[in-house]
C-alpha cells in the first residue's frame, strides 16, 4: 500500500516543472512511498476532459410537495393516498404528497400544475 507523503498544488515549490509541463490541466502532484519495495514515486493528477454541465430544469426533487387530483368517488385511491401520508388541501380540493410518493404510486398524470 503506497502512502502519499506530500501533495503539492500547481505553483508550489517542487511542482513547478509539472506546472510548466501540464499547465492548467494539472490538479496536483503527489509524492508517494511504497514501504514494501522502498521506492518513491511522483504522481500527477490531471484534467482529462472538461464538459459543461447544464442544470436539469425539468427534474423534480423527490421531497417536493405537489398536489394531485383524486375524484370523490375513487374511495380506494383516496385511502391509499391518505395511508401514504397524503394531506387534504380543502382550498384546492386536492391531496398533497411528496413527488417521490406520487411517482412510486404511478400517479404522475394526476399532478396539478400551477400556472403562476
Amino acid at each position: 500500500m503506497m502512502k502519499a507523503q506530500r501533495t503539492l498544488l500547481p505553483g508550489d515549490p517542487g511542482a513547478k516543472n509539472m506546472t510548466d509541463k501540464y499547465g492548467d490541466r494539472l490538479i496536483c502532484v503527489r509524492y508517494r512511498f511504497d514501504p514494501s519495495t522502498s521506492r518513491k514515486f511522483k504522481t500527477v493528477e490531471l484534467i482529462e476532459e472538461e464538459i459543461r454541465r447544464e442544470k436539469h430544469s425539468g427534474r423534480i426533487p423527490v421531497n417536493k410537495i405537489l398536489e394531485i387530483r383524486v375524484h370523490v368517488t375513487e374511495y380506494r385511491l383516496r385511502q391509499t393516498v391518505k395511508a401514504a401520508g397524503g394531506r387534504w388541501n380543502p382550498a384546492k380540493q386536492a391531496w398533497r404528497l411528496p413527488y417521490g410518493m406520487i411517482k412510486n404510486m404511478g400517479l404522475e398524470h394526476r399532478i396539478i400544475i400551477d400556472k403562476q
